[in-house]
């Protein structure tokens, strides 16, 4: 990222930091459910997303600040520092010992077929999706892009479907209703939270024309709700052992924050701001963690362990927000270039084509100010669609929500290690979930 010279050489390398980051977000999650029983793994989930929280509340400022004040490269470089104390502090993880897996043995299990596809399948779709804020819907390579897509995806829950290997997200997992919505919920979630992520900074720079620095600090409502919910959700769950009513309130606060942030426009107060944001927050930090302890309390004895439920959970809430990005931006491309077009002064001119690039910094420099103001509205107007489509999304998280079955959180560890052995013993297709269902 440090030696980019072009944008193909930051997305490469920022693919690259992607592999590194979100093994890293993935392997916290599954040693943590190795290590902490099923009812207890709330409130020590709750410590790891007060510690997420906090970091992405100064991540945007101290990002702000130094791309406001040095180099945006400083942002990168920071990562170094950091990456190097997090290792070193890996050399006093005392974790039980594991029998290891040569890369022999890797490699005759794992499914690279299946991953493949399902890389190929989204990646596709996606890129139809983009280019349609571009192009358009019509436009042949897009028609094609967006139908090849799905139809890799579908080839690839054929082969997920049928191999020998270990799959990326195991089909017996979908056979239930409860764990079915789980994944759909999370995909939800995944698309609401990212949209969020990434447009909210949009408003506040090029709506409100603040500098990064002081979009940085607004995001701060979104990061301090997401913290606080994810603290309060893990002894909440601990305490009650269900998880079904915080999913509930999570999807409820998603879809008021979304319906909430429709609301704001260029002569939104900060308090408004503030607060819608902070709902915003609220709901998908209730939703971050008690989706997997759902999850892993609804899943078959044989896939309880601690890799199967975190790793398909998370690359399905990754898929989600890779969706909601490319989603949110075909939503805003669409509506600002049609609403641009419509006005007579600036329809295909260069300043046009500069703000559908993203240089929101070049409508300060708009004359005469009645033109200006055109052009904020219609930036606004187009923000306003993405929200208007993440409520929706809300309200189908929350009905799929409505579908979850409660189970368990109780278990006898050692009793469900022998269940597991017992149960992988079974032959090929024996799917016997022989947890309790309530």
């Amino acid at each position: 990222m440090l030696r980019g010279k072009s944008m193909n050489a930051l997305i490469a390398f920022r693919a690259l930091q992607g592999l590194g980051g979100g093994g890293t977000i993935v392997m916290v999650q599954i040693v943590l459910s190795d290590i902490v029983s099923l009812e207890n793994r709330g409130k020590y989930g709750s410590a790891l997303g007060a510690c997420w929280g906090a970091a992405c509340a100064l991540g945007p400022v101290v990002g702000g600040i130094l791309s406001q004040k040095a180099s945006w490269r400083y942002c990168f470089w920071l990562n170094v520092p950091l990456g190097l104390l997090a290792s070193a502090l890996l050399l006093f993880l005392n974790l039980n010992p594991a029998s290891k897996m040569s890369f022999t043995e890797f490699s005759n299990h794992f499914d690279f077929l299946g991953a493949l596809l399902l890389v190929l399948g989204t990646g596709t779709f996606l890129a139809g999706l983009s280019l349609a804020a571009d192009r358009g819907f019509g436009d042949p390579a897009t028609i094609a892009l967006i139908a090849a897509g799905p139809l890799l995806l579908v080839v690839a829950g054929l082969v997920e479907w049928r191999t020998p290997r270990m799959a990326i997200i195991p089909p017996r997992l979908l056979k239930t209703r409860t764990t079915l919505s789980l994944f759909g919920v999370n995909f939800l979630h995944g698309i609401g939270f990212m949209c969020t992520l990434f447009y909210l900074p949009v408003v506040f720079q090029g709506v409100n024309g603040d500098n990064s620095l002081i979009s940085g600090l607004k995001m701060f409502p979104v990061s301090l709700g997401g913290a606080l919910a994810m603290t309060v959700s893990g002894p909440l769950v601990t305490f009650t052992k269900r998880t079904r009513p915080i999913i509930w309130a999570g999807t409820l606060l998603m879809g008021l924050g979304a319906g909430l942030l429709i609301l704001l426009s260029e002569k939104s107060s900060l308090a408004a701001e503030m607060l819608f944001s902070l709902v915003q927050g609220l709901g998908a930090g209730l939703l971050s963690h008690p989706l997997l302890i759902a999850l892993q309390a609804a899943m078959p004895l044989k896939d309880m362990g601690a890799c199967t439920g975190a790793a398909s959970l998370y690359v399905v809430r990754t898929l989600g927000q890779t969706t909601g990005v490319a989603l949110g931006g075909v939503t805003f491309q669409t509506e600002l270039a049609r609403r641009l077009r419509a006005i007579p002064e600036l329809a295909g001119s260069s300043t046009e084509a500069s703000i559908l690039q993203g240089n929101y910094k070049d409508i300060k420099a708009i004359m005469p100010a009645e033109l200006r103001d055109q052009v904020v509205v219609a930036l606004s107007r187009s923000l306003r669609m993405i929200f208007i489509v993440l409520l929706p999304v809300a309200a189908t998280a929350f009905l799929l929500s409505l579908l979850l079955r409660h189970y368990s959180l109780e278990r006898n560890l050692m009793k469900d290690l022998e269940n597991i052995h017992i149960v992988a013993e079974l032959p090929r297709g024996d799917d016997t979930d022989t947890t309790e269902e309530k």
